[in-house]
Formats: structure tokens, C-alpha cells, sequence
């Protein structure tokens, strides 16, 4: 009981309650007063003034084995507990806004490439490009925005083109319809036959140690597209004016899309010990593992890598130092795989 009582662990101390022996039965005791109890809104936060009522109240009952101490005590803990919700929920991270890369032209023509620079004749015909430039874009092994324009019409044409001459999928799309997407649920522990936990919508740019243990659990899903990539941060520093590269670290990403689901692995924040194999090796190692075991545990489609890095001019502090990130790439990068592949 005591313990329960110095950590405020409300399952402890629910369990101490439940066990804690009845009041002696005396005789000759007169009838109890009436005890006041304060009711604490289901809105207010826990507080430590609340667990040191408690703490007195039912150290007041074990002294006087009277039942209107421990009654007192335990409509504080019933009004504790349905107090917890709003707590827990005011320490889960605030979601973060989608940022997509700064392009002016509202209309973007993404296209699925046929993966072989053999075909950059094709690629130049449909998409009205130079044989080099439809060269690297026929050479690449995941979709990609080809042109960007103000005139729609001009780029659905060239969608139709591109499906006459290759097969291949192609649309036109802005950023609205790719926001409206919505934000990637972060997985937190995955399973290879167990239930998941994710944590939907926010938080997946943040430290391991800021996660806690929030969460939803989630049936393995079903899965139609895997888009993995990396995403390049890149630090700077300002000397004498001059604004310098000092390092560049990248982090490992998978996002994963079905019916209805948009989540997003992360190297060092996803938890894959459920995996067979996996959970003994370095957040590296064991992200490299599963996305090898990707193609064998489900029928999904597999686009190639892609490394996204930041086009945005890092934002600097009144330290010198600044810091940009290629996640607004990742994020139009993902979305338009699914919208082509799904």
C-alpha cells in the first residue's frame, strides 16, 4: 500500500483497496461522523495534493478501523482515475503539421518509370522531353514527379500519352489531394503474427525517449504498397557570414499502405522484436532485415529506394546553427506512390 501510494501507481493502489483487510468490529464504537469528500472533476489534471489525501485517509483508517475514512479514500482514487484520460492525453506529442516540398506550380505529372533507360525514346514521346532528361527518368526503379505546370489539361494529355506509349500508370495531382491523405500513423512495435502498436498520426519525428508508452493496438494489417527510403537531415553552421555543412546523418523509413491505413516505420523509433530473427540487432541492422523480409511475408509491391534530401535552406538560431530535413520530400514522395500503386 505504501508503495502504491509514493509512486501514485492507480493500478497498485486499486489492487491495495481491494485487499485491504475490513474494518475491526467493535462494539462498542459510536456511530461515525460524517466525512466530507472533495470531488475532483474529471477535466483536472492529477494532482499530488489528491495523493496525500489519500495517503492520510487511509492511514486514518487502519488507525480507527472506522469505514468512512477508507469510503472517503476510495471515492478520491474513483475520482483520480477518471481524472487519468485527459492526463495521458495531454502527455502524448501534439501532432505535427504535413509540410510538402515549396513548389509554386500547383499541378504535378507523377509517373510509374519502366525501369529501363532502353526506353527513353518512349519516355521522350510521351512526356515531350529531351532524350537525356527522359533517359534518367526512364531509368529509375520508383515513381517520380516528371513535370510540374500551372496548365492541367496540358498535363493530363501527357498522362494519356504516357499510358498510349508505356502501360504505365501516370496522374496528375496537387498538393491538396496528397494532403488529403492525411498524417502517417508511427509504429511503434510490430509483429510478424500478433497485434501492432501505433501511434496515429503524430509523433513520428520525434526522440525515442518522448514516445513513452502511448499507443493503439493494431490487428496485422492488410498491406497493398511498401515505399522505403531515407531521409537525409543535414546540419549547419553560420561562419563569418557564410552558411556551412558540418554533417549529415540519414534515418531509414518505410511507409506502408493499404485499405484504409498509412503507417510509417522508422529506424530507431519502430520496435520489430515480434519479428523471427529480428529485435537482437542495432536499429540499422534490424531495419535493413525487415525490409528483406518484406517481399516474403506479404503480396505487396516494393518500389525501389529512394533518398530524400532537403531543399529547403535550413532555418538558422541565434546560435549559428540551423538544420534541414528531406521529410517534405518523403512525404510527397510516399503519397505519390500510393496514389499511382494503389
Amino acid at each position: 500500500m505504501s508503495q502504491a501510494l509514493r509512486t501514485g501507481n492507480v493500478r497498485k493502489l486499486k489492487k491495495a483497496l481491494q485487499e485491504a483487510p475490513p474494518p475491526s468490529v467493535r462494539p462498542a464504537v459510536p456511530p461515525e461522523p460524517a466525512v466530507e469528500v472533495e470531488r475532483l472533476p474529471a477535466s483536472e489534471p492529477v494532482s499530488t495534493d489528491h495523493w496525500a489525501a489519500l495517503e492520510k485517509l487511509l492511514a486514518e483508517a487502519r488507525e480507527t478501523g472506522l469505514n468512512g475514512p477508507l469510503i472517503a479514500a476510495r471515492e478520491h482514487l474513483e475520482a483520480l482515475v477518471a481524472a487519468l484520460p485527459a492526463a495521458l492525453a495531454s502527455e502524448e506529442p501534439e501532432e505535427e503539421p504535413i509540410v510538402l516540398p515549396p513548389f509554386r506550380l500547383p499541378w504535378a505529372l507523377a509517373v510509374d518509370p519502366p525501369r529501363s533507360e532502353a526506353q527513353g525514346l518512349d519516355v521522350a514521346r510521351a512526356l515531350g522531353l529531351d532524350l537525356a532528361s527522359a533517359r534518367m527518368v526512364a531509368r529509375l526503379d520508383h515513381p517520380k514527379v516528371a513535370l510540374r505546370s500551372r496548365d492541367r489539361m496540358d498535363l493530363l494529355s501527357r498522362a494519356d500519352a504516357w499510358d498510349r506509349e508505356l502501360g504505365l500508370a501516370a496522374g496528375v495531382v496537387s498538393a491538396d489531394q496528397l494532403l488529403a491523405l492525411g498524417p502517417a500513423s508511427l509504429i511503434l512495435e510490430m509483429n510478424r503474427e500478433s497485434d501492432w502498436r501505433v501511434l496515429p498520426g503524430r509523433g513520428w519525428r520525434s526522440e525515442p525517449n518522448e514516445l513513452g508508452t502511448v499507443g493503439q493496438v493494431l490487428p496485422p494489417p492488410e498491406l497493398q504498397l511498401v515505399v522505403p527510403g531515407e531521409i537525409a537531415i543535414r546540419r549547419y553552421r553560420s561562419v563569418g557570414g557564410e552558411l556551412l555543412l558540418k554533417g549529415e546523418r540519414r534515418v531509414s523509413v518505410a511507409d506502408l499502405h493499404g485499405p484504409g491505413l498509412f503507417l510509417r516505420a522508422v529506424e530507431g523509433l519502430t520496435n520489430f522484436q515480434g519479428w523471427p530473427g529480428l529485435g537482437g540487432l542495432s536499429a540499422v541492422q534490424d531495419f535493413r532485415a525487415f525490409l528483406e523480409l518484406v517481399t516474403g511475408s506479404w503480396d505487396v509491391l516494393l518500389p525501389g529506394p529512394r533518398r530524400c534530401a532537403p531543399v529547403r535552406p535550413p532555418r538558422v538560431g541565434e546560435d549559428g546553427r540551423g538544420q534541414s530535413t528531406g521529410w517534405a520530400e518523403w512525404e510527397e514522395h510516399s503519397r505519390i506512390c500510393r496514389v499511382l500503386l494503389c
